[in-house]
């Protein structure tokens, strides 16, 4: 009987040791923080990924020089444009932004062609039209094929002393040069609808030329495309009734450039109100839902040559801005 009771005794004591060592907690999980004892889950491989990249909404896709499968949008380029709002900037259309084919109508001397080879020299191949009707010798200069049928006006203060193919330029871009009047049946046939991604209009800047050019051009452009010409400003006239087109930039002084090339020192720059209102006329008639836009102009040499480029390709005899639209 002794015996049973103390055995009943031990397992009693043995059974309440055993309950306060599981109750047990150490100091320092008790002082430490609460995860540190919570039991965390291992998910699987494929949880883990998707938690560790949880769905979200994409991110836009950045287009630049590295990337320009996809040409940029109107959007796009007038972000670009509001930040940098000369007419030199149109170079970075080709450059960054997928544009592919474009046109510069009244090359003259061919300076600001030359800029867009420079400036695009080092992108996947691309097309860029010149049509000048009465080349001089310093385009020849720059691009000989540009003499080689007919007459050529003799300019010898602006000649290079190297071609473009000698300076290495052009080896990217197919250049085509045509020696027509921009209005020209003939010329123009030789392009398909929405063919060109941006024509820049720089020849005759009379009201007539530059209304039939807009008309002619229009259908040649894709869809997004650009239209552009330059001086686009006059004396104050009052504006049309189009979208964009109530704030005409006044025409400025000549440059430096103009006036060491024979224009009068101090002299305002002749009014190009002509320009103006056939861009105006072009779109209160035919396109009242597209909106107008233009340059500044407000470069220097110092910005330019921040950027790459050269001032001595860019300026001309005036400061006067360009317009632009967007094709829809």
């Amino acid at each position: 009987m002794v015996r049973v009771v103390w055995y009943v005794f031990l397992v009693g004591i043995f059974a309440l040791l055993g309950s306060m060592v599981n109750s047990y907690t150490p100091w320092f999980s008790a002082c430490g923080p609460e995860t540190s004892t919570q039991e965390i889950a291992v998910p699987d491989s494929r949880e883990a990924s998707q938690n560790a990249n949880p769905p979200t909404k994409p991110m836009p896709k950045i287009r630049n020089q590295m990337d320009s499968s996809m040409p940029w949008s109107p959007s796009d380029v007038l972000a670009f444009m509001q930040r940098h709002p000369q007419r030199a900037y149109f170079s970075r259309l080709i450059r960054d932004g997928g544009f592919r084919v474009g046109m510069e109508v009244g090359v003259a001397d061919g300076r600001f062609s030359e800029h867009f080879l420079t400036d695009c020299a080092n992108i996947q191949p691309w097309t860029w039209h010149m049509v000048e009707p009465f080349p001089n010798s310093a385009l020849v200069s720059r691009l000989p094929n540009a003499g080689a049928s007919g007459q050529i006006t003799h300019v010898p203060e602006h000649h290079l002393t190297k071609s473009w193919g000698e300076r290495g330029l052009g080896s990217n871009v197919q250049i085509h040069f045509h020696r027509h009047f921009s209005t020209n049946g003939d010329f123009l046939q030789q392009f398909a609808p929405e063919s060109l991604d941006f024509v820049y209009l720089d020849g005759a800047h009379d009201y007539a030329n530059v209304k039939k050019e807009l008309f002619d051009f229009w259908p040649l452009v894709r869809k997004d495309g650009i239209l552009a010409g330059h001086d686009y400003c006059n004396y104050g006239e009052t504006p049309l009734g189009c979208q964009g087109c109530e704030n005409v930039p006044s025409c400025q002084p000549y440059t430096e450039y103009g006036v060491s090339h024979g224009k009068p020192k101090r002299a305002r720059a002749a009014n190009e109100a002509g320009v103006v209102q056939a861009v105006h006329e072009f779109l209160v008639e035919k396109h009242p839902d597209v909106v107008l836009h233009h340059t500044l102009e407000n470069f220097t040499r110092e910005s330019l040559a921040f950027d790459g480029m050269d001032y001595d390709l860019i300026i001309t005899n005036t400061r006067n801005p360009s317009w632009f639209f967007f094709k829809q």
